[in-house]
């Protein structure tokens, strides 16, 4: 184990020790009847009919296997207070989004969200929130399993209104977007590219705050969860997730609701994510609120929404026209 894995550890440790104080004693003391009896009917919560399906059929192979299943992550992480269980699994949906390769896994937690007394609205609004932190591919892929959610549950759901307005405002609607979901030294994380790429810089205040973050449909402290638990789950992230988590805290969402985010991690993305991740948590909870450091020049009056659309739907029909179907939902 190196100095920094030690390091890291013991930011688990001391973020971790509010919990532990709280709830620790008691798990301790637990059997593992216990846990499990409490994390089946958790996993019954939010997996609906079926819901113990998957446990059985994965008892076949191993037992053991099965019943870590179901003790650690619904009896003992996500049966913990400090966040309810909805905003617990928009947090799964995000961390599955981010790992892109546990379709089935997303799908049964996609449901699960909507079984806890989520809205289909606020999985479809997520999705908005991953184009921005994960990009289109991640993105488009799960949008087939979405619809296949909703398909199976019979949903009358309306698709969402487009946006209103030619567009042409998305500069200022990214200044003030970043302003709600950012803190800390956003300029020194700019320039670190603008250097290399200035339009980079741009673009990303434009589009990935102006329009993809900027809408209606999750509350702040949603977004926030949602886009920190992307940015943990991806790992190599750590400039973007301390300006994010300072955000956090700098919006109202409590070190305690935060902690419990990270916990889950463990669950969905193992632990060295989680220990990674507390540790630039630890960074951002030792310097306290802060506010946003930017000086990012006025945005200058863009393209109308139209007059990108017409430009990317020509570059479209160049480049993928004849294979747009194979990748669409």
């Amino acid at each position: 184990m190196t100095l920094d894995d030690v390091a890291t550890t013991a930011a688990f440790v001391t973020a971790s020790s509010f919990a532990i104080s709280r709830s620790g004693q008691a798990m301790a003391s637990e059997t593992h009847e216990d846990r499990f009896s409490r994390g089946l009917e958790m996993l019954r919560r939010i997996g609906g009919e079926n819901f113990d399906g998957p446990i059985n059929a994965l008892a076949e192979t191993s037992a053991d296997l099965s019943r870590f299943t179901v003790e650690y992550p619904y009896g003992d992480v996500l049966s913990r207070p400090g966040l309810d269980l909805p905003l617990r699994q928009l947090c799964t949906v995000s961390m599955l989004l981010a790992d892109g390769s546990a379709q089935p896994q997303l799908k049964f937690h996609i449901a699960g969200f909507l079984n806890a007394g989520g809205t289909p609205e606020a999985i479809v609004q997520l999705l908005f929130v991953s184009v921005a932190v994960l990009g289109f591919p991640a993105t488009v892929n799960a949008v087939g399993i979405v619809r296949s959610v909703f398909a199976e549950r019979e949903l009358a759901f309306q698709p969402l209104k487009p946006a209103t307005g030619d567009g042409a405002g998305r500069g200022w609607a990214g200044r003030e977007m970043l302003e709600r979901l950012v803190a800390g030294d956003a300029q020194g994380y700019f320039d670190r590219f603008a250097g290399t790429a200035p339009d980079l810089v741009q673009l990303s205040i434009d589009f990935g705050f102006g329009e993809a973050l900027a809408r209606d449909g999750l509350d702040y402290k949603a977004k926030l969860l949602a886009i920190i638990a992307m940015l943990a789950a991806t790992g190599n992230r750590a400039d973007a997730l301390h300006l994010h988590l300072a955000g956090a805290i700098a919006n109202g969402v409590t070190r305690e609701e935060i902690i419990e985010l990270l916990i889950q991690l463990s669950v969905y993305r193992g632990f060295p994510s989680a220990l990674n991740a507390f540790s630039v948590a630890r960074s951002v909870f030792a310097l306290g609120v802060q506010t946003l450091q930017v000086d990012i020049p006025a945005p200058v009056d863009t393209e109308s929404r139209s007059d990108r659309l017409e430009r990317g739907n020509a570059v479209l029909a160049k480049s993928s026209a004849a294979s747009g179907d194979a990748v669409g939902p």
